[in-house]
């Protein structure tokens, strides 16, 4: 009898095998205790079934036992699924034919036939269920097909519009005796006096007119045929002589209506604007020379806009284009403007073109050489397909998007990328207009499509039949049960090779990045905020330059980074700078620090202990752009680049 218990227990024990085995001993004691044996096995049976479960002393055998009363094996069915077989949580490679625990006490998870090769799920990705979906928090967004918008953001500084600036001078030689209008920045209207100035040529000029006007009227009341048209050719001639010296039609007229000379006449303004320029600050008794400017008056309507563009931008810029316009003197507040004009050069040391932007000033708020953000979103190509940014997921040479074929099922599929526009990405294959995919926890459903693909390779080696994997599999054939696959990808093993750059327009345009970086930390290092906002912006569009001419697609990601970090700089006060400052630099040595550089310049890695951070400098002599003047040499060389 122990013999027949310790081979029931060794296997699969149920009730009916202890019953059993009691019956056998009961009915050797006679007939007569029949029913207090019955009792006892009942009692015994449900007793040592809540003893098996509850396993209170962890004892190995009854955990056996547990397994056998609790969990299903293999070939067995979970609400209408059959387990195929039973994976470790941890690592997907090992696999048992029964359910049982890893080294830390996880349980095995099944894998049911459904999800396998030739399964339904299978034919279209994976099959996620609902609730699942829900938990992790699945986003999507369709894919369109429309016209594709690059984002080019830059600084400019407002200016004067060239075209309303009006200079205020005499034709004739005289002395100004009252001004009217004598500050810089005073505003003026069309025709408001600005000096009266007395000139001889003027005084002869006015005599004249009287002259010319009293022989008409004389001309008319003597009737004498073709006199009243010489006369009024000599009066026209007297008129113009005046206008010619800008005198006003308004002044002619009142002259006429007076008759009598006047020793002075009034120099109004030309148009309404602001004065920028006066000749001197006392003009009174001043005598004022034929063609000397006396005042300079701008019409502040309307402001040019001076922005500088690189090279590379250049071809999607046109004439008439429409600009977006932010000051940070008014927070929130966008303004519009176009394009007016490019320089016809370049300038050979940025390697950018000066364009001119034109926006209105109706209530005179935007000054000049107030520094501004300007956002341009011309169209790169026209009827293509995108998709979201955040919906490619870039690992290493390939480009993968998650498809989102309804009813719980998604489908990773590599794309080919074109361009990079606003949030968007231009896909050159892989995808059409009208599908879905998905935006946030991708990453999590391409491992699940990597894991099942993995368990259904090693089934097909399984069952003979690893001729059908793909040749790039690179996972040894492996049975259930068996151990971990030993050959590793070799793109993986070990450490991230350092690759050389050796294209000269990207090792020029990454110095520039450094040289752009250098005078905001030089700025922090001296308390101040001075200049940041300029060079952080040239630091993000040297980034975005850098973009277009990265190859590895690590590469770009970094630069990309970069040029966020950079173009989020907050430089509204010191410790905002500084803070902005460190995102900025942990990117940037790490691009340098994971690609090598040969750059003409040696450059210094400083580490501080005290704010656990690190900047690039271009001296020996330490200086913390953290810390400023609290700890100016704070800090430990810890690299080089260069």
């Amino acid at each position: 009898m122990k013999k027949s218990l310790q081979k029931t227990l060794g296997g699969e024990l149920t009730l009916g095998h202890w019953a059993k085995s009691l019956a056998v001993i009961s009915n050797n004691r006679g007939k007569a205790s029949a029913s207090i044996a019955g009792l006892v096995v009942f009692l015994f049976g449900i007793g040592l079934a809540l003893f098996v479960i509850a396993n209170p002393m962890k004892v190995g055998l009854f955990e056996k036992i547990s397994n056998a009363i609790m969990r299903k094996g293999t070939g067995d069915t979970a609400g209408g699924r059959k387990v195929k077989f039973w994976r470790n949580p941890m690592d997907p490679a090992v696999t048992s034919p029964v359910f049982t625990k890893d080294s830390m006490g996880m349980d095995y998870l099944p894998v049911y036939e459904d999800e396998l090769t030739g399964g339904a799920a299978a034919e279209s990705g994976i099959k996620i269920d609902p609730a699942t979906v829900q938990n992790i928090g699945v986003i999507t967004a369709p894919v369109n097909r429309g016209d594709l918008r690059l984002e080019i953001r830059t600084v400019g500084n407002l200016d004067y519009n060239q075209k309303s600036i009006y200079l205020v001078n005499t034709k004739y030689e005289g002395w100004i005796e009252k001004v009217h209008v004598n500050y810089v920045g005073q505003e003026v209207r069309k025709g408001q006096p600005l000096f009266d100035i007395y000139s001889p040529e003027l005084v002869s000029a006015q005599e004249e007119y009287l002259i010319a006007l009293k022989y008409r009227d004389e001309m008319k009341a003597r009737e004498v045929p073709g006199s009243d048209a010489d006369a009024d050719y000599l009066l026209q001639a007297s008129r113009s002589r005046l206008r010619y010296w800008d005198i006003s039609d308004e002044q002619i007229k009142r002259l006429e209506d007076e008759g009598e000379l006047r020793k002075t006449l009034t120099v109004v303004s030309p148009a309404t604007g602001v004065v920028i320029e006066k000749q001197d600050r006392a003009l009174d008794g001043m005598k004022a020379e034929a063609g000397l400017n006396l005042y300079k008056i701008a019409d502040l309507s309307t402001l040019w806009v001076y922005v500088d563009l690189y090279e590379y931008q250049l071809p999607w810029i046109k004439v008439g284009q429409n600009a977006k316009v932010e000051i940070s003197y008014y927070p929130g507040e966008v303004f519009h403007g176009k394009i007016l004009f490019f320089n016809p050069f370049l300038d050979e040391t940025t390697r950018t073109v000066r364009v001119n932007l034109q926006i209105p000033n109706p209530d005179g708020r935007l000054r000049p050489q107030m520094f501004a953000t300007v956002t341009l979103l011309p169209v790169a190509a026209k009827n293509v397909v995108t998709v979201p940014e955040m919906a490619v997921l870039h690992t290493g040479e390939r480009n993968v998007v998650v498809l989102d074929n309804g009813g719980g099922r998604f489908e990773p599929r590599d794309v080919k990328l074109g361009l990079q526009g606003e949030g968007v990405y231009q896909v050159l294959d892989g995808l059409e207009g009208g599908e879905t995919v998905v935006t946030s926890a991708q990453f999590l459903i391409d491992s699940e499509s990597n894991l099942q693909e993995v368990i259904n390779k090693m089934l097909m080696a399984t069952e003979g039949e690893a001729s059908a994997a793909p040749a790039s599999a690179t996972l040894a054939p492996a049975a259930p049960g068996a151990q971990k696959p030993a050959a590793k990808d070799a793109e993986h093993a070990g450490h991230e090779r350092k690759s050389l750059i050796d294209d000269q327009k990207m090792v020029d345009t990454l110095g520039k990045t450094i040289e752009a970086y250098l005078p905001i930390w030089k700025a922090l290092a001296n308390d101040s905020t001075s200049g940041i906002k300029e060079n952080a912006a040239t630091l993000a569009d040297l980034a975005g330059k850098a973009v277009g001419q990265a190859k590895e697609d690590a590469l770009k990601s970094q630069l990309k980074a970069l040029k966020k970090a950079a173009s989020e700089m907050k430089t509204g006060d010191l410790n905002s700078a500084r803070e902005s400052m460190k995102g900025v630099s942990r990117v940037l040595i790490s691009v340098f620090t994971s690609h090598e550089v040969k750059l003409p310049k040696r450059y210094l890695i400083i580490e501080c202990t005290m704010v656990h951070e690190k900047w690039i400098q271009d001296t020996e002599e330490i200086r913390n752009p953290f810390l400023g003047s609290q700890m100016p040499t704070c800090g430990t060389k810890v690299g080089e680049i260069g």
